[in-house]
């Protein structure tokens, strides 16, 4: 069954995190407004809290998740829930997300 809230989109940019003493590089494969999936090199664990600066298309700065716990992790992919990030990194991310990403966000 599933139990998401958001519907995840496919896309394929970079990403960095890091969490106690983590640190990695990797590519957001899907995105919602709650929570992406990552592929990396890095070995994340289930339940490490994370910061995150996702560099999507037409932003000048990257979406910055202040707190993010992962909650799966399979192989090179790992799947994180935002907790918290500022309002106006939320509202760009939703723009990002529904309006797409042929359209410039500012």
């Amino acid at each position: 069954m599933n139990t998401r809230v958001f519907p995840r989109i496919p896309i394929h940019y970079p990403v960095l995190f890091s969490g106690d003493d983590l640190y990695g590089e990797g590519t957001v494969v899907d995105i919602s407004e709650d929570g992406c999936a990552v592929g990396s090199d890095a070995t994340v664990r289930t339940g490490t809290c994370l910061t995150l600066d996702i560099f999507l298309p037409y932003q000048d700065l990257p979406i910055m998740v202040d707190q993010a716990v992962v909650r799966w992790s399979a192989g090179r992919v790992f799947g994180v829930e935002f907790l918290r990030m500022e309002p106006g990194d939320w509202k760009r991310l939703h723009q990002f997300i529904n309006i797409g990403v042929t359209v410039p966000i500012h």
